[in-house]
């Protein structure tokens, strides 16, 4: 160990296009990393936390969770009270991410993509 770090030792290659190569460097850059270091940080992230929630997507599956119960009600000739109202947005709010999860692993197993476990257990559970 050096200065209370593991020693690297490992390398790993990937090839890229011109334009995917730019697209990396500008990132880099705008992060004010060494490109190395930016693509390093940015792919240990993502393996660490795979099923991390893109916020806007949660809210937008959030939103069409809304929506489709709001005119499940309205098309059945219900109103709904504001504390009915109150009552769904509490629900989605605990359950848009689970249902976000499930969204997502619906989409990568219709295109073939391999989800995680985790992902897969997770929006087996939300499903459920």
């Amino acid at each position: 160990m050096q200065n209370n770090r593991e020693v690297r030792t490992e390398s790993l290659a990937t090839r890229f296009t011109h334009a995917e190569a730019a697209t990396l460097r500008i990132a880099a850059d705008s992060s004010g990393k060494p490109l190395r270091e930016w693509i390093r940080d940015r792919l240990l992230a993502a393996a660490r936390d795979p099923e991390h929630d893109n916020p806007i997507f949660v809210e937008l599956v959030a939103l069409r969770m809304l929506l489709n119960s709001v005119l499940e009600n309205l098309s059945g000739g219900q109103l709904l009270s504001p504390a009915a109202f109150s009552g769904l947005v509490s629900q989605i709010g605990v359950r848009k991410r689970d249902a976000a999860r499930t969204v997502l692993a619906e989409y990568a197993e219709a295109c073939g993509l391999s989800t995680s476990p985790q992902v897969r257990n997770r929006s087996d559970q939300a499903t459920a």
